[in-house]
């Protein structure tokens, strides 16, 4: 990403991801202007505890940031033995669904996604596949709030 471009047009950025994956994006953002307000938010797994920790998983997604979706995984102990990354937004063939079957036989794994690509599945037999439901928990909330109300005074 080329930050420069946006340089002196921003007082507010908000990034969402996994904290450690935003280390390096903010110690840039404060680079190019130390006054910039950054805050985050980061992905939480509300129904994890139905999976079990002893098994081994395969992923897939095809959705903007994957990589993010993998960590918040393995923060949470999932066992990712093979993942697949599909474009942002992706419409899965009935060529796509047979990959990723034989990929998670291959490792004798269960098949995760996120909601989203389960849902664009609907034409396929989903047996087989479960879904992670995650939300966007806003970091420093209280914070955040305020700022935005101070931004909406001042136009």
């Amino acid at each position: 990403m080329d930050l420069h471009c946006h340089q002196g047009f921003y007082e507010n950025v908000f990034l969402n991801g996994n904290e450690e994956s935003l280390t390096d994006i903010k110690d840039q953002i404060k680079k190019i202007n130390p006054n910039m307000n950054i805050n985050s938010g980061k992905y939480t797994a509300l129904n994890i505890n139905k999976f079990d920790k002893n098994q081994n998983y395969m992923v897939f997604s095809g959705i903007g940031n994957h990589k993010t979706f993998i960590e918040m995984l393995k923060n949470n102990k999932l066992n990712i033995v093979s993942e697949l990354e599909y474009p942002d937004h992706y419409q899965y063939s009935k060529k796509d669904f047979e990959e990723i079957i034989i990929n998670a036989k291959k490792y004798n794994a269960h098949i995760i996604t996120t909601e989203k690509d389960y849902l664009r599945l609907e034409n396929f037999n989903r047996n087989e596949i479960f879904y992670v439901k995650s939300s966007l928990d806003i970091l420093d909330e209280e914070s955040f709030t305020n700022k935005l109300i101070k931004l909406n005074e001042k136009n």
